[in-house]
């Protein structure tokens, strides 16, 4: 019984160091893909709202109909 609490304990405290590892690694990498998205995001407004010359679309469209 004893040897058998001495593994789980053993098994336990490698958990432990997992799991601290992931927490220390993990918001990093979220953190990269995160941002990418944010850009891919930015970009494809930026895309929809200007048109080539740099001016946005719909205030240009705006202007030509009155």
């Amino acid at each position: 019984l004893g040897s058998d609490i001495k593994i789980l304990e053993d098994q336990f405290d490698k958990l432990i160091v997992v799991t601290t590892t992931k927490r220390k690694q993990w918001p990093k990498r979220i953190l990269v893909h995160a941002t990418r998205t944010m850009k891919a995001e930015q970009e494809l407004l930026v895309s929809i709202l200007y048109d080539k010359s740099g001016f946005l679309k719909s205030l240009a469209e705006g202007w030509l109909k009155y």
